[in-house]
């Protein structure tokens, strides 16, 4: 086979198939719908483009004697093979019309709707290359019969293939079915190609649009209103991809999608009043991401509803009784069923749940659905069709007991990071609790966007301990440390024995727990400002890359222990631009690299303070550190998460007063401000100097009138 990379119209594959050499279908027809030939074009039907994808033989693709079609669900196959038939004069037979599907089913059926007679000399046109046939629905013939069946039924056309190449045989379905069908002709010697319906282009995209909805809603179409709702649904899709450059050229991709316009002209036909439809997205600040799983909700939705019930679960359930039916069709192939199954899909893993108790039903449903789920929407060639439905699977499941463990297996070794992850998760689980594991996943999607205006941060620390000291309490915040008005809070129960791994960067991020943390990448890259507080750190990264932001160039590590578990040699620490970026404080001796970098002055400096001042010193300390440079070049901090985490707490709140007291931080609007000036002359060091755990004459008196306050 040789692949080939071009795509053409329409109009070109009608032409190069010979529509002048050839004659029309003459043949009276019965009015069976699983054998017809169409005498008008719909309205609603917009010309596709087709990729040619391949061909055997060595051929050109217009000079094979089979073309195969392939495209995923709700493409407009059927409508296609409509247009065809109209334009080129020949008869369509619809495998999802037959009953049977087998050996010389094709035989059967034109000797049943033509006669035996005038279907022998139509067979011997066919042969001649003098009439053509379209065969719609191959996916749904398959789904009626086995593999042998279907290999039989492909048996039977390959005998009427025309043996000069003039007019081929078209078959449409599909790409599981398709390239089933590639394979089984290419065995028989024969000549074929495949062409792939394409995404539409946006022009293309708005008159699909159009056209189905005015096939419910007539003239509405052309109101202003209408339009402008229109363009506003595509423009604000279109928005979602243009924040990171390596996935915009998946715009077009998804826009174009069949199924996704397809979903976005029923979410159109459901509005009553356009103007209060537009006011409403437009006040939602997550208009985007909510329309993006609108559409994507709706396309799993049709799948099931619209697909499988009819074509498979009815034709399954229809001899058993009404209150079985009634439960088969009430919970087998929900959404997050397909988001499971497209997920074991993409893994290369068999999915072997069942979602009903019933042996012979599970039996026949698995034989079906395995095959048609090689092609649903959401996938293309096993593979995810777009970013948006990839990440809407994992979004949706990694939360999902019984899923969770393979959605980690597929972020660890396919997924390649995007800011819609995040999205898409946030409005699916906003206020729900998560787990530990999924915190660096959800801040590399935040990290990846490229927005001068947002640049986020990540704070974890713990609001509280269980009585036995067991479970951990902990917040996960991220903050947009730019404009302030971004910000994503959950909430996490930890194990006290649990590790935190962080992938391969961490960046802009102040981690404090009493948990160990683990540096798990083959290479990880360090972007100051970070503050990591952590019980011990372990590091299997054979490679630490320091990376220091101009104003912002220090990253403390705080740990009792750190322990190398690399794979080779000891792991090598490279700081970019300054050299002092990195500090490393703990109680014991560290081997080298870590040595170069430890301060060991920390414990000698707290030894001058009571346990109680130490106490005050430490949520002084990690206060400040909580701050972080925003748009006004100042360093600031949310109001909510400095009352919250410091305000509210007994050892925390004597610190905060102290501090707006002598305007070391003060308030504007909804945030906390740093006073730079003021806290040299109240606490007489720099903010890397508070990072740095330095202690002098004014921050012990600072600590002290805390006490005396407190003590009063």
């Amino acid at each position: 086979m040789s692949i080939v990379d071009n795509t053409i119209g329409l109009e070109t594959l009608e032409i190069n198939i010979g529509r002048d050499s050839f004659s029309p279908f003459i043949y009276e027809l019965d009015g069976n719908e699983d054998f017809t030939c169409s005498k008008s074009i719909r309205e609603e039907f917009v010309d596709p483009v087709f990729s040619v994808s391949m061909t055997s033989n060595h051929k050109k693709w217009n000079e094979t004697r089979i073309i195969l079609i392939s495209a995923v669900g709700a493409s407009g196959k059927s409508w296609l093979s409509e247009r065809l038939s109209c334009d080129l004069k020949c008869p369509i037979v619809n495998l999802g019309k037959m009953n049977v599907v087998a050996s010389y089913s094709l035989t059967g059926v034109l000797n049943k709707r033509l006669g035996a007679k005038k279907a022998g000399e139509y067979i011997e046109n066919l042969q001649r290359g003098k009439m053509g046939l379209i065969i719609d629905a191959l996916d749904e013939g398959f789904q009626k019969t086995n593999t042998d069946g279907y290999f039989n039924f492909l048996d039977d056309v390959v005998d009427k293939v025309p043996q000069d190449g003039t007019m081929p045989i078209i078959l449409l379905g599909r790409t599981n079915a398709v390239e089933l069908a590639a394979l089984h002709i290419q065995e028989q010697g024969l000549d074929f190609s495949i062409l792939t319906i394409e995404p539409f282009t946006i022009e293309k995209a708005k008159e699909f649009i159009d056209k189905r909805v005015k096939m419910v809603k007539g003239d509405e179409i052309y109101k202003s209103t209408y339009r402008e709702i229109r363009d506003y649904i595509i423009n604000t899709i279109g928005c979602f991809f243009k924040n990171q450059s390596d996935i915009k050229n998946q715009k077009k991709n998804f826009i174009g999608y069949a199924p996704v316009l397809l979903a976005i002209s029923d979410y159109i036909i459901g509005v009553t009043n356009y103007q209060k439809e537009i006011n409403s997205l437009r006040q939602s600040n997550n208009r985007s991401v909510s329309l993006i799983i609108d559409i994507t909700e709706r396309i799993l939705n049709r799948d099931k509803k619209e697909k499988v019930d009819e074509l498979l679960l009815k034709i399954i359930i229809g001899k058993r009784d009404l209150a079985f039916q009634k439960k088969v069709l009430e919970t087998v192939y929900l959404p997050e069923e397909q988001c499971a199954r497209v997920l074991y899909i993409m893994l290369g893993k068999p999915y072997t749940l069942s979602p009903i108790e019933d042996e012979d039903f599970n039996t026949k449903y698995k034989e079906k659905i395995n095959d048609w789920m090689q092609d649903h929407p959401f996938l293309k060639n096993r593979q995810p069709a777009n970013i948006v439905f990839e990440s809407y699977i994992l979004a949706r499941l990694v939360l999902t007991d019984q899923y969770k463990v393979d959605v980690y297996e597929y972020l660890v070794k396919y997924y390649s990071n995007s800011y819609i992850f995040f999205n898409i998760f946030n409005e699916l689980h906003k206020g729900e609790q998560i787990e530990l594991s999924l915190v660096p996943y959800l801040y590399s999607s935040l990290n990846t966007l490229e927005i001068k205006d947002h640049q986020h941060s990540l704070d974890l620390s713990v609001d509280s301990k269980s009585d036995d000291g067991e479970l951990l309490f902990l917040n996960a915040d991220f903050d947009d440390t730019v404009n302030g008005q971004e910000n994503y809070e959950y909430k996490i129960t930890a194990n006290a024995n649990e590790e935190f791994r962080i992938g391969s960067f961490l960046a802009n991020a102040n981690i404090d727990v009493p948990i160990s943390v683990n540096l798990s990448s083959p290479r990880t890259e360090l972007i100051s400002p970070i503050f990591l507080s952590c019980k011990n750190l372990t590091v299997c990264s054979n490679e630490i890359i320091v990376t220091p932001q101009k104003d912002n160039n220090k990253i403390i590590i705080e740990a009792d222990s750190i322990i190398t578990r690399t794979t080779g040699n000891l792991p090598s620490i490279r700081a970019f631009g300054n050299n002092d970026a990195l500090r490393i404080f703990c109680p014991t001796d560290l081997q080298f690299p870590y040595s170069d970098y430890q301060t060991t002055e920390t414990q000698s400096r707290l030894e001058s303070f009571s346990e109680q001042e130490i106490g005050y010193y430490m949520k002084l300390r990690k206060t400040l550190i909580m701050f972080r440079s925003h748009s006004k070049g100042k360093l600031a901090k949310c109001c909510s998460k400095i009352d919250s985490r410091v305000g509210r707490k007994d050892d925390g709140k004597p610190v905060l007063n102290a501090l707006i007291k002598n305007h070391i931080i003060y308030k504007d609007n909804f945030m906390y401000y740093l006073d730079l000036d003021a806290m040299d002359k109240y606490l007489g060091v720099s903010f890397d100097g508070i990072k740095e755990c330095v202690i002098n004459a004014k921050i012990k008196t600072f600590i002290s009138q805390i006490v005396d306050a407190k003590n009063e």
